[in-house]
């Protein structure tokens, strides 16, 4: 009995000690975990007509954006104006499809365009 209690405590203590490993604090609060996001304080949208790109300017002070479609895929690019691919496009300048997140080092606008009639939004962090 005693040998089953020791397995027992062994086991919740090696959770315990997994799940506080698990989830690390964050750098800026030590409070949170290290993938929770901090509430944004600014969300931007755009309304895309199929196949018509248009350009966000990013928020002086934004560190990072965060993407939101509803609509299958979206095609984004930096400081340049997005494309829908018609071939290949080998040379680098092609626009990222579905970016879940950009840091914005070095980003001034992002150029969005979507195949179909699309809502998009920009969701803005500061560091």
């Amino acid at each position: 009995m005693k040998r089953l209690l020791l397995i027992a405590l062994w086991l919740v203590a090696g959770a315990v000690h997994a799940q506080s490993s698990w989830y690390p604090p964050t750098p800026q609060s030590q409070n949170y975990p290290s993938y929770v996001l901090q509430a944004t304080t600014k969300i931007d949208a755009l309304v895309l007509a199929a196949s018509s790109a248009e350009t966000m300017t990013v928020p002086t002070g934004s560190a990072f954006v965060r993407f939101g479609a509803n609509c299958p895929v979206i095609y984004v690019r930096r400081n340049a104006t997005a494309a829908v691919p018609g071939s290949d496009v080998t040379d680098g300048s092609a626009s990222e499809i579905n970016p879940a997140a950009w840091a914005l080092d070095d980003v001034t606008t992002i150029s969005v365009i979507a195949p179909t009639t699309c809502n998009v939004s920009f969701s803005w962090y500061k560091r």
